[in-house]
């Protein structure tokens, strides 16, 4: 099944979508279809530029975010207690050479998940991801968490998996730390498992994108929108895929 789902959001992605466009056109020009080929070209260039387009982002990624219904969390005392924050992973790495943490552009959810055991809203934080003890760990303990109150679960390589291998560590009741454009997906997930689920959502930085004024240059192509965009569109994908089919 998990090579399954990275066929799916490969073949669904915005990259997926233009190689499938070029490829149709470049087998309807050997056929000697040069209108269709042409077509299919000019679509696919379209179909890029709308999803390089940093004004994308209001649509597909803010409204991913406004479905938390929750909004950038500065009181993390607010926050119900729970025994454990389940912190996943995806926000971190590890440099192949010095072994150093690296802190990914969705990091914000480290802060936020050392925030809530630092409040006293939790007792434990659970890792999940490859790596997560070597990736995530030494930030948390950077941010004042104590490393004894950390367990890392490295087994998992996608958000399923985490949920499934949470569930054998965990009671019922936790805090899920991720980011707000995951979060809706992620709280499916792990509602599934038979969590009571606390979302405590990170990293609005689509929705602080949609939220400054519109200017020219947002409808310019840019590399940093394509990957945000492709990541909002995995995640729509994903969301109703496990909701109809799964």
């Amino acid at each position: 099944m998990y090579y399954l789902n990275k066929i799916v959001g490969f073949c669904t992605s915005p990259a997926g979508v233009a190689f499938s466009l070029f490829f149709l056109a470049a087998v309807s020009y050997s056929l000697k279809r040069c209108r269709l080929s042409r077509i299919l070209i000019v679509f696919c260039a379209v179909w890029l530029w709308v999803w390089m387009m940093p004004f994308t982002i209001r649509f597909v990624g803010a409204t991913l975010e406004d479905m938390t219904g929750k909004a950038c969390i500065n009181d993390f005392t607010s926050i119900p207690k729970a025994e454990a924050a389940v912190l996943l992973g995806g926000s971190c790495g590890v440099h192949n050479k010095c072994g150093a943490a690296e802190m990914f552009f969705s990091a914000d959810r480290v802060r936020a998940a050392a925030s809530l055991w630092k409040a006293g809203r939790v007792k434990k934080i659970i890792l999940t991801g490859p790596n997560a003890s070597r990736s995530m760990l030494p930030i948390l303990v950077d941010f004042g968490v104590d490393s004894a109150a950390c367990i890392s679960l490295e087994q998992a390589r996608n958000t399923e998996e985490e949920a499934l291998a949470v569930s054998k560590v965990a009671g019922k009741r936790i805090i899920l730390v991720t980011s707000a454009w995951h979060m809706p997906r992620a709280k499916l997930l792990f509602e599934r498992q038979g969590f009571d689920v606390c979302v405590c959502p990170a990293d609005f930085e689509m929705r602080a994108a949609a939220e400054s004024p519109l200017k020219f240059s947002d409808f310019l192509p840019s590399g940093d929108a394509f990957l945000r965009n492709s990541y909002a569109l995995k995640e729509w994908v994903a969301l109703i895929g496990y909701k109809l089919f799964r």
